[in-house]
């Protein structure tokens, strides 16, 4: 079986509909899965749907059923900095019967396969909003530290290889080297692929990245730049943006962090039913406390065009950081790295602009996505 060359977001509705003259109810049984197309799909449907029909604009009777919600609840995006990126995507198909009015029976009216990935459209993107793009994020370059790997999220099916130059422009003088696609495969880990400048002669300092589609797709240049902070070691992130696709970002300037603590208390009877109490006891006892840290990080110098990047990451449900010891608040003899998933705390910042800003550096508060003593139960 093919790839489906639908691409559906799973973060906004998207409708299986149907509109005749006489139309009753319509019916969806529903697919969702992971792992191999086709083979692991199981042979009953895990959901029947119902959808009664009302009169439209038109006059015709028109249904609707919203099959992105429960495709999502089949997606769990866990991330580790040190190991390879997760597509955070599934399988999804349909059969859509229908029932006329004044008729009992279901009729098979057309069947659908969709790959849904975590990602979202924008208001003015429309009904039933879907992948657009090959390359699945909102920029045309990649800001990196120096000496850093890129990496660039794509879909899968369509990549035809990569050219890496190391060049101002795309030259074949330039051309450090280059990689063809993979065999196309039917796993739904694999439907992103993130392509990683890993392979790179360390002594080239590369400028742009062409990568090369399929299937009618336009090849795409990504610029590369690379920054040499001086002063700050950059902290690495990441989230799902709205492709659904985990990006990773930098943030070049200054980090801190604070620590506070909740309390749970209730006030105790001291007395010990002989006209005394003792002085040494706590009337005021602790029923549950615990802490958590905030990381504050500076983006440092961006474009004035890496606005959208920013609000991706404030518009995302999942964020990372990829932390040191220190900053993790275990022992300093303990040289880690960690991925520690934090919470956004920022919802609201002023766009900035090169015009009338000059240099544009955002802050955002993080909190660790757990509390400091471990209470998983």
């Amino acid at each position: 079986m093919a790839l489906p060359t639908t691409q559906i977001f799973l973060r906004s509705p998207y409708f299986i509909s149907k509109e005749t003259a006489t139309l009753d109810i319509i019916v969806i049984d529903l697919w969702i899965y992971t792992g191999t197309l086709t083979t692991d799909k199981t042979a009953d449907a895990q959901y029947r749907l119902t959808g009664q029909a009302f009169v439209n604009d038109d006059g015709n009777f028109f249904a609707e059923i919203d099959i992105a919600e429960l495709a999502r609840d089949y997606v769990d995006v866990v991330y580790d900095f040190s190991s390879t990126t997760p597509s955070n995507a599934v399988w999804i198909e349909w059969n859509l019967y229908i029932a006329n009015s004044g008729s009992l029976a279901l009729t098979l009216d057309s069947a659908g396969v969709a790959t849904g990935l975590n990602g979202y459209g924008y208001f003015e993107d429309g009904y039933n909003p879907g992948v657009s793009d090959t390359v699945l994020m909102s920029t045309d370059y990649v800001i990196v530290p120096k000496g850093q790997n890129a990496t660039i999220p794509i879909l899968q099916d369509y990549g035809n290889g990569w050219e890496l130059y190391g060049s101002n422009s795309i030259s074949p003088t330039g051309l450090i080297e280059s990689f063809s696609a993979t065999a196309t495969a039917e796993e739904s880990a694999s439907i992103i692929d993130y392509v990683s400048t890993a392979a790179t002669n360390p002594s080239n300092v590369p400028n742009f990245i062409r990568l090369k589609f399929t299937g009618g797709r336009a090849d795409r240049d990504i610029r590369i730049i690379y920054l040499d902070e001086c002063e700050q070691t950059a902290t690495q992130g990441a989230f799902v943006n709205k492709y659904g696709a985990v990006q990773k970002v930098y943030f070049f300037g200054r980090k801190s962090r604070r620590f506070k603590t909740t309390t749970k208390s209730y006030k105790r009877n001291l007395l010990s039913g002989t006209g005394s109490y003792d002085i040494k006891k706590h009337e005021t006892r602790t029923l549950e406390k615990n802490g958590k840290t905030t990381i504050t990080v500076n983006t440092g110098w961006y474009p004035e065009d890496s606005n959208g990047v920013w609000k991706e990451m404030m518009l995302a449900e999942k964020v990372w950081l990829s932390l040191s010891s220190e900053y993790l608040d275990f022992n300093a003899f303990q040289d880690l790295s960690l991925t520690a998933p934090v919470i956004l705390k920022t919802e609201n910042i002023k766009y900035l602009e090169k015009k009338y800003d000059k240099l544009i550096n955002y802050t955002f508060d993080m909190e660790f996505a757990a509390d400091r003593i471990n209470n998983v139960r």
